[in-house]
């Protein structure tokens, strides 16, 4: 069983920079409907997130919208955010997880 800190399979890599990326350009969680095209199809980008490492009850992992373990398939319009997790597996927002973690000290 994979850890939440390894590496990440490349199309699952793929899904989380994705996600960093459009947050990095407007300050704003996409939404499936943005991603949708990026990747090969909604399935592709449903099914990475639920494949990616997760821990507990609540399935925690890199990527989470509400719903996520719940439906079958999200909306177009369901926003798709990074946990801090996916943040420490993100170059683009990587960095925010030590802020976060000194301002919580």
């Amino acid at each position: 069983m994979a850890g939440l800190l390894d590496p990440l399979a490349q199309d699952q890599q793929k899904l989380v920079d994705l996600v960093a990326e459009a947050f990095a350009l407007d300050n704003e969680w996409p939404v499936f409907d943005y991603l949708e095209p990026r990747l090969i199809k909604r399935q592709e980008c449903s099914r990475n997130a639920c494949e990616l490492p997760s821990r507990g009850r609540w399935n925690y992992g890199s990527v989470w919208w509400v719903g996520l373990g719940q439906m079958s398939q999200p909306t177009a319009e369901t926003e798709v955010a990074l946990t801090l997790v996916g943040m420490h597996h993100s170059n683009v927002l990587q960095p925010f997880v030590d802020v976060f973690f000194d301002g919580s000290r």
